[in-house]
């Protein structure tokens, strides 16, 4: 596959997605979208829309020239639309906040690949790295996977481990996700473009669930 045949929308939010976008975008990957995830509210206040207008994932789509939604439901009809209308033939995740339904899943040719912030099967669910932390873990990673119908339970493309040092925070742990998440999705996008990726299925043992 040719790299300039990939047409990738990126989902996510905060900081962990634009280390991702930066990596992916500063090796020419071709980023046709940029879709971010809201969490659902009954009102949204002055405040709420004015982080999201002005916010790092809207700031890198116009600086990049890259078309931007924002939606609080990544399976609704004005998503799917939006991500047609862009033409993806991959998905990539970075911290989404919902799962993806097969109506979403089945669009782009190449799939829907999510970067974890843990070492699968460990730490499955909506924040690993607060339980990491807080668990006091001397090891952590990152996991890029397929996505599938389950919670974060797809076949595995790629995992990067690394020692989490004594004392080290939350904030920390972020940062060094961020630049670890964008280093595996280039390693995933260089396999897909050669042809080489190998998805290893997950064992059915999880261990430890990252709940909110």
């Amino acid at each position: 596959m040719e790299k300039n045949s990939i047409k990738i929308v990126f989902i996510g939010m905060g900081k962990y997605t634009i280390g991702c976008l930066n990596a992916v975008t500063g090796k020419n990957y071709d980023v046709v979208g940029i879709v971010q995830s809201v969490r659902k509210k009954k009102k949204y206040t002055l405040w709420d829309r004015i982080t999201i207008e002005k916010g790092s994932l809207k700031r890198f789509a116009e600086t990049h020239n890259i078309p931007y939604m924002y939606t609080d439901d990544l399976n609704g009809d004005r998503c799917i639309e939006f991500l047609k209308s862009v033409g993806c033939n991959l998905i990539c995740i970075a911290s989404a906040g919902q799962l993806l339904k097969e109506r979403i899943i089945d669009i782009p040719a190449n799939g829907v690949i999510n970067a974890h912030s843990s070492l699968l099967p460990a730490y499955r669910g909506a924040n690993p790295s607060y339980w990491i932390i807080r668990n006091q873990e001397k090891t952590g990673g990152v996991t890029i996977h397929y996505i599938d119908k389950g919670m974060d339970s797809g076949d595995i493309l790629i995992q990067k481990k690394f020692d989490i040092p004594y004392k080290y925070s939350y904030g920390e742990y972020d940062d060094k996700i961020a630049e670890v998440a964008g280093q595996c999705y280039l390693e995933v996008l260089d396999m897909l473009c050669g042809g080489n990726l190998k998805p290893q299925k997950q064992s059915k043992e999880g261990g430890a669930v990252a709940r909110r």
